[in-house]
């Protein structure tokens, strides 16, 4: 595998970008969000965009769609958008590549499931509990249905944008951050998280597959590995359904890898020691 293809440019993306490249690794990138990086501006919704074009220029391994709209109160707010932007724009990513025979994979979350058990193996039952989650589930079955490759899973990591995210107000003494109640997942830090994806698009992997942490932690424990000190919980008042327990079984990670996955304590170890992951595309 010599060169990737990526569609976003947030946190996922850049992380991929950034650990791509320390690995020879080529990688393009295109977003619509303007002067990011030297991706190229665009539009995944519009079908009408260069999206093919670039594609074919690029000729990449993989095409990685990582772009999507992921506020689950934006999404609940405004599903037409939400379908757009996580459900359309992954069809054009998927007709894209395929004109060219190229695979994509495709990101997406734990938050397809709805929370009543945790430890979900990759085709145990999905229930959407929100805009969002539903709309990551419809682009799933499209991802899937042309043998592309789909991971599941909850990314912790320093923003690379510099502005002030969940694990930025944890670690600010200033700032008094509080955790949604009763929340549990599996999370990996991007690092980890994208370097286990690097070698699951080297082994040519397809289907479904989880990526997490070896163990499950509640959100409360999780800041106070991060933070310090507790953390209060409270329960979100946005009135957007959340599941509660989305942690994942990655016994087909380490099966496709031959790699044990880190504990929860060691992905906040690693974290911690890690700076943002800014990654920059090669055109």
């Amino acid at each position: 595998m010599n060169t990737l293809f990526l569609t976003g440019w947030g946190l996922l993306a850049q992380a991929l970008a950034h650990v791509a490249s320390a690995n020879g690794l080529t990688v393009h990138a295109v977003s619509r969000r303007i002067g990011v990086g030297r991706g190229v501006p665009l539009d995944l919704v519009d079908a009408t965009s260069p999206l093919r074009r670039l594609i074919h220029e690029a000729r990449p391994d993989v095409v990685v769609h990582t772009a999507a709209r992921t506020s689950a109160v934006s999404c609940q707010c405004d599903p037409a958008a939400a379908f757009r932007d996580n459900v359309v724009a992954t069809e054009h990513v998927l007709n894209a590549a395929e004109e060219d025979g190229i695979p994509v994979a495709f990101l997406s979350t734990d938050a397809v499931f709805d929370g009543m058990r945790g430890r979900y193996r990759e085709n145990d039952r999905r229930g959407p509990v929100n805009v969002y989650a539903l709309t990551k589930a419809h682009a799933e079955d499209l991802v899937v249905s042309r043998r592309g490759l789909v991971v599941r899973g909850t990314y912790i990591g320093r923003r690379p944008d510099g502005a002030s995210g969940l694990v930025e107000r944890l670690l600010d003494p200033r700032a008094r951050p509080t955790i949604p109640e009763g929340k549990r997942a599996s999370p990996l830090w991007v690092g980890d998280a994208m370097t286990v994806l690097l070698e699951l698009l080297a082994s040519h992997a397809t289907g479904l597959v989880h990526i997490g942490s070896s163990d499950a932690t509640g959100w409360a424990e999780l800041a106070t590995r991060i933070r310090g000190t507790s953390v209060e919980e409270t329960s979100p008042s946005d009135g957007v359904p959340r599941p509660r327990d989305t942690s994942l079984d990655v016994s087909r990670t380490v099966a496709l890898t031959g790699r044990a996955m880190p504990t929860v304590a060691e992905t906040v170890d690693a974290m911690l020691r890690s700076p943002a992951l800014t990654g920059q595309p090669n055109d």
